[in-house]
């Protein structure tokens, strides 16, 4: 016996003839993998990966990624032209497993000083409107390919890692 009535997901996204946005960005924002210093509480995480910036917020490819909700401080190192150090503090809004463990992180406007909020801002926006490669800054960044899963993204020239992967095996494009 048929019925009429829609399915779970018609119900839940309306008709196929519509498009449906399941996300929808605040900010623009720009993949690259910059090495980060991230500590929740005296938890400092190992090997964390700052990605997928913008100037609200960004990725943090961390494993174990800390609980949602945590306060997480992030310090930037070597990634502006005068070597300042940048430091804001964030709150862990969700939890990535599959397939980066990381974690979506919302810079925290009242714990992180204006002068941080200030240089992560320019930061972000500097590789916004700078693609492909950001030579201007210390340590450089450039466009690489993956030879383990031919990922294309810009990295450090410094710690050359694919954030898609993970491997060090890159080729500069």
């Amino acid at each position: 016996m048929s019925s009429n009535r829609p399915g779970f997901f018609q119900r839940l996204f309306g008709s196929g003839e519509r498009t449906v946005t399941l996300e929808k960005r605040r900010a623009k924002r720009e993949t690259i993998s910059i090495p980060v210093k991230a500590s929740v509480g005296s938890r400092e995480l190992e090997g964390p990966l700052a990605m997928n910036l913008s100037p609200i917020g960004l990725f943090v490819k961390a494993s174990p990624a800390p609980p949602k909700g945590s306060v997480i401080d992030l310090s930037f190192h070597g990634v502006t032209e005068n070597d300042d150090t940048i430091n804001v503090t964030g709150k862990i809004v969700w939890i990535s497993r599959l397939p980066e463990e990381g974690m979506g992180v919302e810079i925290d406007r009242a714990e992180t000083s204006e002068e941080n909020l200030k240089r992560y801002r320019s930061m972000v926006l500097y590789y916004i409107r700078h693609p492909p490669l950001l030579d201007q800054t210390k340590e450089g960044f450039v466009l690489m390919a993956c030879s383990d899963c031919d990922w294309v993204g810009k990295v450090s020239s410094k710690h050359a890692l694919c954030s898609k992967c993970g491997a060090t095996d890159l080729v500069p494009q």
